[in-house]
Parts: structure tokens; C-alpha cells; sequence
């Protein structure tokens, strides 16, 4: 937050953290009750809060939303980078090219912060799916110096888009 708010102000903070905690962005919601209670607790000390925040960053809370690429950018990425179509991504097809493609758009999906659930709607899959997926690109990144290798190049197209 970049505008500190007032003591008198708890209710307006109160409703903005629920409103994050109702959208499910629960790191949004702690991040604002954290800079509340920081200024309760100077003010009760009587600490002046202008001052004491004056040298720190100033503090922008996001919805989850607002910070990530799409799942849409993340599938077309990875299936350009595998050589498969996102359709392909979308079908329940199980060949080994079009599986990696569909398990590395979960797994990047997941590590910009998706959750589990919202990706298995978007993926058409149970979240129990979306987590083996995710275990699967692991092992990979691991085990296999070839798939690592696929998997890392996925990686880097997203990280540059």
C-alpha cells in the first residue's frame, strides 16, 4: 500500500482484506493486515508512523491475477516449444509429446502461482491430476537430463515472454 492508512481507517482495511480473502488471494490479505498491525502497534507505542515507514518500500498489493501470464500464454508457449497444437493440450490424448507439452503448462502454470483447483477447471482435470503432473515435471527435472532439458527450454520461453 503505498498511502499508509489511518488507525481510524481499520474498517476500510478490514474490508479490503476481506475482499482479497474472498477472492482466495489470502497472501493480498495478509499483506495488508501485516502493514495495519505494524501501524497499531507504533501508534500504541508512540512511535510516529510517517516517519518509521519513511525509508521502506513502498508496498503495492496485487491480486494473483494482476501478477501472472495466463494460462492461455503458458499452454500456447509450451505447445509451440514441444510441437504440438494447445488443442492438443486440451485433448485427453496420452502420446508421450502431447502429455510433457500438457504437464509442463501445469507445472509453469502452477509455479506463477495457479492453484490446484483453478487449474483443473481450466485444464479440464481433477486437482489430484494437476499435482501428479506437477510431481511428474519434478522427477523429470531430476532424473531424465533429456526431458530436463525440454522442460527447461518451456521454462525460458515463458520466463522471456
Amino acid at each position: 500500500m503505498a498511502n499508509r492508512l489511518k488507525i481510524n481507517e481499520m474498517d476500510k482495511v478490514l474490508g479490503y482484506a476481506s475482499k482479497h480473502i474472498s477472492n482466495q488471494n489470502f497472501e493480498g490479505a495478509v499483506v495488508v493486515l501485516h502493514a495495519a498491525l505494524k501501524q497499531l502497534v507504533d501508534t500504541l507505542k508512540g512511535e510516529d508512523v510517517v516517519d518509521y515507514y519513511e525509508n521502506e518500500p513502498e508496498i503495492n498489493v496485487y491480486t494473483q491475477k494482476e501478477c501472472l501470464i495466463s494460462v492461455l500464454e503458458i499452454k500456447a508457449i509450451s505447445a509451440k516449444t514441444l510441437n504440438v497444437s494447445i488443442a492438443d493440450i486440451d485433448s485427453r490424448k496420452r502420446t508421450q509429446n502431447v502429455a510433457l507439452a500438457r504437464q509442463c503448462a501445469m507445472y509453469f502454470a502452477r509455479k506463477q502461482g495457479y492453484k490446484v483447483e483453478e487449474l483443473g477447471k481450466v485444464f479440464d482435470r481433477y486437482h489430484s491430476n494437476i499435482s501428479h503432473a506437477c510431481r511428474a515435471i519434478e522427477n523429470m527435472l531430476e532424473c531424465d537430463p533429456v526431458m530436463a532439458a525440454k522442460i527447461n527450454l518451456v521454462g525460458k520461453n515463458i520466463d522471456a515472454n
